[in-house]
């Protein structure tokens, strides 16, 4: 619609029917007003399928693989899968929030990929789940099952004792640029 619009006002300019430079100058501003108002009444009107109040609960029993990705908005994924396998999270302008507390992993264990711009990510996991995470993050501040960095540059890597033998293990690739995250 914007390209039509500017494509139009293009034309009449070409025809000397309007200034194109004076119009842009002038209405600038309505056109942030109008882009703002749109993202605010778009963010209360999530669809339901990624959002409900109490968050989405994937118990994906065939393929046991999460992919999902969003903008402007949080995603919360509560996670009932009885052979949880990863998969990949990826979010810009919101949180991320995933609760695996009651998913079941595989033997030999599963590997998540979250990634995010603008946001924080919780990922809550049982505590009988040997993890292994390698988070980054530009701004913010990092959280690892009691260890704990914050700043500019604040990357962790973080190993459970006895990952390696675990029957029962995640690892978790994370990266955020503004943003905290938080792994319990």
């Amino acid at each position: 619609m914007i390209l039509i619009v500017l494509g139009f006002l293009l034309i009449l300019d070409n025809f000397y029917v309007i200034d194109f430079g004076d119009v842009v100058s002038t209405y600038w501003p309505l056109v942030l007003i109008i882009i703002g108002i749109k993202i605010l009444r778009d963010k209360h009107r999530q669809p339901e399928a990624y959002f409900e109040e109490s968050g989405q609960v994937i118990s994906d029993t065939t393929t046991g693989r999460l992919s999902e990705s969003n903008v402007f908005g949080d995603i919360r994924l509560d996670i009932r899968s009885e052979n949880f396998l990863g998969g990949s999270v990826n979010n810009v302008f919101g949180d991320i929030f995933i609760d695996l507390r009651k998913a079941q992993f595989p033997e030999g264990g599963a590997n998540l990929s979250v990634s995010g711009i603008f946001g924080d990510v919780t990922i809550r996991c049982p505590e009988d789940l040997a993890v292994k995470a390698r988070t980054n993050s530009v701004a913010g501040d990092i959280s690892i099952r009691g260890n704990r960095k914050e700043g500019l540059l604040p990357n962790m890597n973080f190993e459970a004792p006895a990952f390696a033998e675990a029957s029962k293990k995640l690892s978790i690739q994370c990266s955020i640029i503004f943003g905290s995250i938080t792994i319990n």
